[in-house]
C-alpha cells in the first residue's frame, strides 16, 4: 500500500516546525547569553576601571605624602605649592590639596579637566579633615582619595582628586566596543529569530491546513462514495433525518426517490466493469444536474441511487424532476467509441403522507421501485400502504 500523501505531508511540516522549534529557543537562549555577557562585562569593566583608578591614587597619593613631610615641617609654603605641581604631571590628577592637622589650607593646585595646565588656589582658607569613612570617596567619575602626612606626629592631610586614567579610558573605550558589539549581536539574533517565528506560523497554518486536508478526506471516505464522490447511505440518512426534522417544522413536503438502473448488468457483461463505473460516474453528474441546490443525489451501492427532493408543496414539482431524472438516465451514453443506453424504475416515498413513517422512507421507496419495475420499468411508482 502506498503512504497517504496528505499524512505524509503533515508529519514533513511536523518535522520542520520542530526544528524551527529548536532553533527558535537555541536562539533565545543564544540572545539571552549574550545580553547578559554583555551586562557582566559592562559591570567588570566599571569595576576593573574604578580599581585601576584607586590604586593609581593610593599610589600617588603616599608617594607624595612621603615628599611633603619636610616642606610641611618646615612651613615651605613655596615648596609645597611646587612638589604638588609636580605631582600634577600626572594628567589623570585634577587637583591636589594640603591642610595641617586644624583644616587650614596650606597650598592647593587644580585643573578643570584633563591634559589642561594646573594653576594654584588661594580662595580656600580652610577645610574640615576626612571622617575615616571619606578617605575614599567616588563623586561620579572622580576619585577623591584622602591620606595622612606623618613624621611620627599628625602634620597634617593630603588629598587627591583623580579622574579617569589612560588605561581607564582604554577600557572605557572597549567597554563601549563590547557594549556595540553585544547589541549588534542581540539585534541580529531578533531579525533571525523574527523570520524563525514567521518560518515557525507558517509552518503552523500549512500544517493545521494538511491536517484539515487529512479529516476532510477521511471524512469523505466515511461520507461519500469512493467511484461517483456522492453521498453514501451513512451521509444520506443524516440528510433524510435532518429532512424530516425541517418537514415537521415548517410543514415542508419531501421525496424519497429510488432509483435503479435497467440494463445495466449488459454493460457490464458487454463492455467490462471499467465501463460501468464509467457509466455509473456520467449518470451521477447527470443527476445531480437535475436537482436543486438543497436537494441531495446518494449512491447506495450497485445501481441503485437515491434522490432526496425537498421543500415542496405540491406534487407538481416532484414529477416534473421524476420526468426529468428519467430523461437524464435514458439519453445515451458515450463509452470509448460505443454509445449505450439505458432506463431506470424509481420508486417514490413521501412525507408527510397517510401512512408514511419517518423511519421507513427508503424502504418504502424500495417498495415502491418494485411496483415500477413490475409496471414496465422506465417509470416511476409511488409508495401506497
Amino acid at each position: 500500500m502506498s503512504a497517504d500523501p496528505v499524512h505524509g505531508r503533515s508529519g514533513q511540516l511536523g518535522k520542520q516546525l520542530l526544528f524551527y522549534r529548536a532553533a527558535f529557543w537555541v536562539g533565545l537562549g543564544t540572545a539571552a547569553i549574550a545580553i547578559a555577557a554583555g551586562l557582566w562585562f559592562d559591570r567588570k569593566f566599571d569595576d576593573i576601571r574604578a580599581s585601576a583608578q584607586a590604586q593609581t591614587a593610593g599610589m600617588l597619593a603616599n608617594g607624595l605624602a612621603n615628599a611633603l613631610k619636610n616642606e610641611l615641617i618646615l612651613r615651605d609654603f613655596a615648596g609645597l605649592e611646587a612638589r604638588l605641581q609636580q605631582s600634577m604631571a600626572n594628567e589623570a590628577l585634577l587637583s591636589a590639596l594640603i591642610i595641617d592637622t586644624k583644616g587650614q589650607v596650606l597650598s592647593q593646585v587644580r585643573r578643570a579637566k584633563a591634559g589642561e595646565p594646573s594653576i594654584p588656589v588661594f580662595d580656600t582658607p580652610r577645610i574640615d579633615w576626612p571622617m575615616p569613612s571619606q578617605m575614599l570617596e567616588r563623586r561620579g567619575s572622580v576619585l577623591v582619595q584622602w591620606v595622612p602626612v606623618e613624621s611620627g606626629i599628625p602634620l597634617g592631610w593630603l588629598r587627591l582628586e583623580l579622574g579617569n586614567t589612560r588605561a581607564g579610558d582604554d577600557l572605557h573605550q572597549l567597554q563601549n566596543q563590547t557594549t556595540l558589539i553585544a547589541a549588534l549581536t542581540t539585534v541580529v539574533l531578533g531579525l533571525l529569530l523574527l523570520i524563525v517565528l514567521r518560518r515557525m506560523y507558517a509552518l503552523m497554518l500549512a500544517r493545521e491546513s494538511a491536517l484539515q486536508q487529512a479529516h476532510d478526506a477521511l471524512e469523505s471516505v466515511a461520507y461519500h462514495d469512493a467511484l461517483t464522490q456522492l453521498p453514501n447511505r451513512r451521509l444520506l440518512t443524516e440528510q433524510l433525518r435532518h429532512a424530516v426534522a425541517n418537514s415537521d417544522r415548517h410543514g415542508h413536503r419531501l421525496a424519497v426517490c429510488f432509483l435503479d438502473l435497467d440494463g445495466f448488468k449488459q454493460v457490464n457483461d458487454n463492455y467490462g466493469h471499467d465501463a460501468g463505473d464509467d457509466v455509473l460516474c456520467q449518470l451521477a453528474r447527470r443527476l445531480e444536474d437535475v436537482i436543486r441546490a438543497n436537494e441531495s443525489v446518494a449512491r447506495l451501492g450497485g445501481d441503485e441511487f437515491v434522490v432526496l427532493l425537498t421543500n415542496f408543496g405540491d406534487l407538481t414539482h416532484c414529477e416534473d424532476i421524476l420526468h426529468r431524472l428519467l430523461t437524464e438516465v435514458a439519453r445515451p451514453l458515450q463509452i470509448g467509441p460505443h454509445s449505450v443506453q439505458i432506463q431506470a424504475s424509481i420508486g417514490v416515498a413521501l412525507y408527510p403522507s397517510p401512512g408514511g413513517r419517518s423511519d421507513a422512507l427508503l424502504d418504502q421507496a424500495d417498495q415502491a421501485m418494485y411496483r415500477a419495475k413490475q409496471a414496465g420499468k422506465n417509470c416511476w411508482r409511488f409508495y401506497e400502504p
